[in-house]
């Protein structure tokens, strides 16, 4: 994907998880980096360190609800 990202900045974005610090909720779309107002990264290593640093953070929790998302972009 990175190829087809002009300035290489790629939102990182978690579906179907318990969130900290309280894991009483499911979000079914979530920043990993935690910023939901800059969930980007740039570039494809920097989305991994992103991933690697924030997965166990979380606790999944599925299905996700992919319905409120897809009515959200169209």
């Amino acid at each position: 994907m990175s190829y087809y990202d002009t300035d290489q900045y790629m939102p990182v974005l978690g579906f179907g998880a318990k969130l900290p610090p309280f894991y009483n909720t499911v979000s079914h779309c979530f920043s990993v980096n935690g910023n939901i107002f800059e969930p980007e990264a740039h570039g494809v290593d920097e989305v991994l360190k992103v991933y690697w640093d924030n997965v166990l953070k979380f606790k999944f929790h599925g299905p996700s609800a992919m319905a409120p998302l897809i009515k959200f972009v169209n």
